[in-house]
């Protein structure tokens, strides 16, 4: 599948700039281990730039630009996204699939929920303006109370690695419809595919117990093994939003490394809140500097999903869809169903599971 990888700037404030430091990170395709382009590597001076213009965004004519126009306005630019995404959906999807090592129907998948995602969120921006000012039944006629939607104001959002594009897009969607500014900061691990490679390697020609096996690697060797890898596809996000016309500053997008970006992103003071999914430790860590200035949070750290088989369940789709929920995206997904909780009565589904559910496409 061979597939130019654009060359970009950071986004910041409507335009492509480059990295102040001019720092650049190479973007690795997992499942050749090629070099097949590099995006920039922000610091806490591109921070600094990218929340100034987030702030001007929501100020540009007292707010009636962005942050309190009309929710239809903004629907306007998100559903303009939506089409645009999907006009480009092959194309986004090649780079998704090359960038995290995805295989390209999955790819595909994921580009087609981008899509959805814009849509889904232009009609409750649209919503929002029936529900302004909704009025509050108080008991005492001499008191009158409304409800007023606003923006909470510049929102920094870390995404992870195995859904590059499309977990931005969880993120960025609702952000733009609610009014908000985003500077949207992409994992610098848009995948740590060794087991990429591997899966594909094992799926064809061994067994799931052989699978289950190549999951016990330690994760740190892992890390040892496959190096950095940037997310492209979230910059191609931003060339989206230049081409609608999205007001400048309202989207900034910074790739690089967590330290050097999302860390001086999550302890701006400028920045009113922080939504962050990935692991544990930095999530703490996120918590930590925001606690010092009283900012919301919002955190997805993961977690660790049961499939539940009962009494009367079919064995052979009981062990189908265990298979399936811990597996897809090779099981780095959030809620993969890693753990299961069995009847008594039917605890033969584990070496149904393990010796003789053969992955599709298996000898």
């Amino acid at each position: 599948m061979a597939v130019q990888v654009p060359s970009r700037q950071l986004f910041i404030d409507g335009e492509w700039r480059e990295p102040i430091l001019k720092k650049r990170l190479p973007i690795i395709n997992p499942t050749t281990e090629e070099i097949i382009g590099n995006v920039p590597a922000a610091t806490a001076e591109d921070v600094e730039l990218a929340v100034a213009a987030a702030r001007r965004a929501l100020s540009r004519n007292k707010g009636k630009d962005w942050a309190t126009a009309p929710g239809a306005v903004r629907a306007k630019y998100l559903r303009a996204i939506a089409a645009k995404v999907t006009e480009r959906k092959t194309e986004l999807a090649k780079l998704e699939a090359i960038d995290c090592g995805k295989p390209l129907d999955e790819a595909v998948w994921d580009i087609e929920d981008v899509a959805g995602c814009f849509e889904y969120y232009a009609d409750l921006a649209e919503g929002l303006d029936a529900k302004q000012k909704a009025p509050v039944s108080l008991p005492m006629e001499t008191f009158k109370s409304y409800v007023l939607k606003e923006p909470i104001g510049v929102v920094g959002l870390i995404t992870p690695w195995n859904y590059p594009l499309l977990m931005a897009t969880w993120k960025v969607a609702p952000s733009l419809a609610a009014g908000c500014a985003a500077i949207l900061k992409p994992s610098e691990l848009a995948s740590m595919y060794i087991l990429n490679l591997v899966a594909v390697i094992c799926l064809l020609y061994e067994n799931l117990r052989a699978f289950v096996c190549i999951f016990h690697l330690e994760p740190t060797m892992l890390l040892i093994m496959y190096a950095f890898l940037l997310s492209s596809t979230c910059l191609e996000l931003a060339e989206v939003c230049r081409e609608v016309g999205l007001p400048p500053g309202v989207l900034n997008i910074l790739t690089g490394l967590g330290p050097e970006a999302g860390a001086p992103l999550a302890s701006h003071p400028d920045v009113d809140k922080i939504a962050f999914t990935g692991s544990s430790a930095t999530g703490s860590k996120i918590m930590a500097a925001a606690a010092q200035m009283v900012k919301p949070v919002s955190l997805e750290l993961g977690g660790k999903s049961p499939i539940i088989v009962f009494e009367d369940v079919d064995l052979d789709k009981a062990a189908e869809w265990t298979a399936f929920g811990c597996f897809w995206t090779n099981g780095q997904i959030c809620s993969a169903t890693s753990r299961l909780i069995v009847h008594g009565s039917s605890c033969m589904i584990g070496n149904k599971v393990v010796y003789t559910k053969q992955p599709r496409g298996a000898p």
